[in-house]
């Protein structure tokens, strides 16, 4: 991968760096070698306090502003807000790895991307499982929902598997920097010198799931991935609000929630995703102006599409320039047999329509998956991956000057299904969460100041 500068005062323990130890020359900070040398610095938050990342400041921009990427190891909310007066963007949640690297809009202008991976959780609070049969007089008998015990399960380690997606896009990014320099930004680019700035936002949350036993019959365990993105663009704008200049901020979130088949045969079939919820903030200091994707039911395709003009005026609040531009976010993905609802301003519902409800539990919903020929057979977003996106569009008025923060969380619904004596009359076991898991609630924040004249 190359050569990698550490800044660190004991041995790191991270599986992360274990692989880059693997895969390149690492050569420990003395205060003598220039990060302009090498392709990335590595710093151990857990061997230095935010202070002292803070101190490293000056290396960081030297690094950043000369194409090498940076990465923390095992940080916290207060080392990456030591970094974020360099970036203008961090999130609280306590990470492995917390990868930067720099973009340039076409006309040069920096900014950056930050990759991060999360820690490995296990999915058990709130599991449930419930059986099934019909009678030789095709009767439906449904037990009550039982909770299942997964006290004994302990929590994953993190593994090379689970650091797998993350390691190949830092390497991607490493091969670009080297040759280019900067990361292209992939987002429209205002005109040169129109006040803005852009971040882009990505995170890797494995988890594992597993099941307590029916009928003497265990699902077995299966790790998930979901790959989240979200894109933030503010764009100051002086001539839209007659005598009032204001912000406009861009918000996209979307990515890929991975299944993971580790049983796929007629008579049981697991680990499926059924459902996905992203709960956005509403944010009371931003005025609310566009949102998409809409409900949507019974199509093939979806599009997230927002749209909005910008306006400046030069030799007025510190503009240099007059310009009229245009911001489009727009992005389509494949909807067969699932739905999206539109929750509220800011929050999204997808779920798996047919055969039925992916996110009802019980014999009204994943239940009905069970019958005498065996497990039902499933869409293809629900036994591989649901690609999705959302794009809301808001005002600051007036323009903002400080940190805000954003907080999002996604919940899921894994669910799992076996037929263990198909024919006329037949028993099965259903498992699953009745109201989603919370698998991530996060805050980010963005200096909004970044995106003023001057």
């Amino acid at each position: 991968m190359g050569k990698f500068l550490t800044i660190n005062k004991k041995t790191i323990n991270n599986l992360v760096f274990d692989k880059i130890n693997k895969s390149g020359e690492v050569i420990i900070f003395d205060g003598k070698q220039d990060p302009t040398d090498f392709n990335m610095v590595i710093i151990d938050a857990k061997s230095s306090t935010a202070a002292e990342i803070a101190d490293q400041l000056t290396l960081v921009q030297n690094a950043l502003d000369n194409g090498v990427a940076v990465m923390l190891l095992d940080a916290g909310k207060d080392h990456k807000q030591a970094i974020s007066s360099i970036t203008k963007f961090y999130n609280e949640k306590q990470g492995v790895a917390y990868f930067i690297a720099p973009v340039a809009d076409k006309n040069g202008k920096r900014h950056y991307k930050v990759i991060e991976q999360f820690a490995p959780i296990l999915l058990k609070e709130g599991l449930m499982r419930q059986e099934q049969s019909v009678n030789f007089n095709g009767e439906l008998e449904a037990s009550e929902p039982v909770k299942v015990d997964m006290s004994d399960v302990s929590d994953p380690e993190l593994s090379y598997e689970h650091i797998a997606e993350f390691s190949k896009e830092v390497e991607s990014d490493l091969r670009t920097l080297s040759s280019n320099g900067a990361l292209e930004q992939t987002s429209n680019t205002p005109p040169a010198g129109a006040p803005y700035w852009a971040q882009l936002y990505s995170f890797k949350q494995p988890y594992q799931l597993g099941g307590g036993p029916s009928n003497g019959h265990t699902p077995p365990a299966a790790n998930q991935l979901l790959s989240g993105n979200a894109t933030f663009g503010i764009y100051y704008d002086n001539v839209t609000y007659t005598n009032q200049p204001i912000q406009w901020v861009s918000i996209g979130v979307g990515g890929l929630y991975a299944a993971n088949l580790v049983s796929n045969t007629q008579d049981e079939m697991g680990w499926m995703v059924g459902g996905l919820e992203i709960d956005g903030p509403s944010p009371t200091y931003l005025t609310y102006k566009q949102g998409s994707p809409n409900s949507v039911s019974g199509q093939t395709s979806y599009t997230a599409e927002t749209s909005f003009t910008v306006g400046l005026e030069a030799n007025k609040d510190g503009v240099t320039i007059n310009a009229s531009y245009t911001e489009t976010n727009s992005e389509t993905k494949t909807l067969n047999d699932w739905e999206i609802t539109q929750v509220n301003e800011d929050g999204w519902k997808f779920f798996q329509q047919n055969p039925f409800n992916g996110t009802v539990y019980g014999n009204s919903g994943i239940g009905k998956g069970l019958g005498g020929g065996g497990v039902a057979a499933l869409p293809a977003i629900s036994t591989s991956s649901l690609a999705f996106d959302t794009q809301t569009v808001w005002i600051a008025n007036p323009p903002i000057t400080t940190v805000q923060s954003l907080q999002y969380s996604f919940i899921v619904w894994p669910y799992f299904e076996w037929v263990y004596d198909p024919g006329k009359s037949w028993s099965g076991a259903s498992w699953g969460w009745p109201n989603g898991y919370t698998l991530l609630t996060d805050t980010w924040n963005a200096n909004f100041s970044a995106a003023l004249p001057g």
